[in-house]
């Protein structure tokens, strides 16, 4: 695994966290 990969996964996430939070309502 490469530091590169490993961020790439880490900020995916995060982006995806975000979308989710960011949805009307719950």
């Amino acid at each position: 695994m490469s530091l590169k990969f490993t961020d790439s996964v880490l900020l995916d996430i995060q982006h995806q966290v975000s979308s989710i939070q960011h949805l009307p309502g719950k």
